[in-house]
């Protein structure tokens, strides 16, 4: 399988501290892959390295089959990238500022900025110094697709965004990967991953807990119901469910965690005459927790 983006042992360190250590990933050409961890989990760093915008203090980093810190410009070329803290020209127009970036990769293409800049509701005409974050955002995604690259690697690339243009986002991305590209995000939503993505990493405290495709983590994340019944609940009512963990009984209220797919779930109450029925989505620390125990989340 060729991959676009490799790592083998790919560490960082700043003093005493490992910003990252021992990083092993591996990204196939042609995937979605999600890269979660909390902040300051090591995500940006590892990023970072990827460009070379750092350098790794040891291990190696191939990007497209190309050394990141050989064959650095070859990568740039390649690569959209979007980085977590912008930082802008303020006093140029969002147009200007993309004029400016595309020319100095020779890669400017001003039919697919307009064409970004309507999908994303994106002013260009006003200066990037009056702008909001969410705004600002938008430039930044708009430079980093704009020149159809072989890899998006973006880091946080929805912060900011409202939700409709979030959704927009996100078909973007599955565009990309129609046509055969990769991209790599990084992102402490986990829900947001969900909807792109068909490969996941988890890291933290500058380590990679896990790699796995999107069906696993299904298999393994936790989901929290609570369902409320016209008539007394009982467990029995949830004999032969699989992965069902901590089931609390209040008078006609249900409360339970599933482990892995919930159809078995689903279709148990649906044989219930339900008054109202929730989830909850955990959020991506409770769900460190719940996949890895105390000792991840506390791991150096």
């Amino acid at each position: 399988m060729i991959s676009a983006i490799e790592t083998l042992g790919l560490s960082k360190q700043y003093g005493k501290h490992w910003a990252i250590r021992g990083i092993e990933l591996v990204v196939p050409v042609g995937s979605v892959y999600g890269f979660l961890g909390p902040n300051g989990a090591g995500k940006t760093t590892t990023i970072r390295t990827l460009m070379n915008f750092i350098a790794p203090t040891k291990g190696i980093a191939n990007v497209l089959g190309l050394d990141s810190q050989e064959q650095t410009a070859q990568i740039h070329s390649k690569v959209g990238y979007l980085t977590g803290e912008l930082e802008y020209y303020y006093n140029l127009t969002g147009r200007q500022y993309l004029a400016y970036m595309g020319n100095l990769q020779r890669q400017l293409n001003p039919r697919s900025i307009n064409k970004l800049s309507k999908r994303l509701k994106a002013d260009l005409n006003q200066k990037i110094g009056k702008l909001s974050r969410g705004n600002k955002q938008k430039i930044g995604l708009i430079s980093a697709f704009q020149h159809q690259p072989e890899l998006l690697i973006l880091d946080e690339p929805t912060a900011g965004l409202d939700p409709i243009i979030g959704q927009e986002f996100v078909a973007m991305v599955a565009e990309h990967q129609l046509s055969g590209r990769t991209a790599f995000i990084s992102s402490h939503f986990l829900a947001e991953v969900e909807q792109m993505c068909d490969m996941v990493g988890f890291i933290n405290k500058g380590r990679i807990l896990e790699s796995l495709t999107l069906q696993k983590l299904y298999e393994k994340s936790i989901h929290e119901f609570d369902v409320v019944l016209d008539a007394p609940a009982s467990k029995i009512m949830l004999n032969g469910v699989r992965g069902v963990r901590e089931v609390v009984i209040n008078g006609n209220a249900i409360h339970c965690r599933i482990a892995g797919p919930v159809d078995n779930f689903i279709k148990a109450m649906s044989k219930q005459n339900v008054k109202s029925f929730s989830t909850r989505d955990l959020s991506l620390e409770d769900v460190f927790f719940k996949m890895y125990g105390k000792e991840a989340m506390g791991r150096v």
